[in-house]
């Protein structure tokens, strides 16, 4: 029961999240808070872009070497914690091409 109720949650706000983008998107070009705004986003997202794999390599560079120095339990922790990062790294890009895709819907 909970579950449905979650999902009914979710798909009513991305319904409704979607028509107020669309509302805003019809009249985005007159108002310059909303470009610059728009501005703002993609230039996050082009530093978000290259910033992710950066901060992963050097997570999963440094979780190699403390796992090589680790005993044999340890290491499945490391291992574990690498999983993590490249999960976290593969999340975070589709994130960040989703805003992208959106934003470039509204205009350049």
């Amino acid at each position: 029961m909970k579950r449905k109720l979650k999902r009914i949650l979710i798909i009513t706000t991305i319904i409704s999240l979607t028509s107020l983008f669309a509302t805003l998107g019809s009249s985005a070009d007159s108002v310059t808070l909303f470009s610059g705004t728009k501005r703002l986003i993609n230039d996050l997202t082009v530093w978000a872009m290259g910033l992710l794999p950066a901060i992963s390599a050097v997570l999963i560079v440094y979780f190699n070497i403390m796992k090589s120095q680790a005993e044999q339990q340890e290491q499945v922790m490391w291992s574990k914690r690498i999983k993590t990062v490249l999960v976290c790294l593969i999340v975070g890009e589709c994130a960040v091409g989703l805003v992208q895709w959106l934003t470039s819907y509204y205009g350049g």
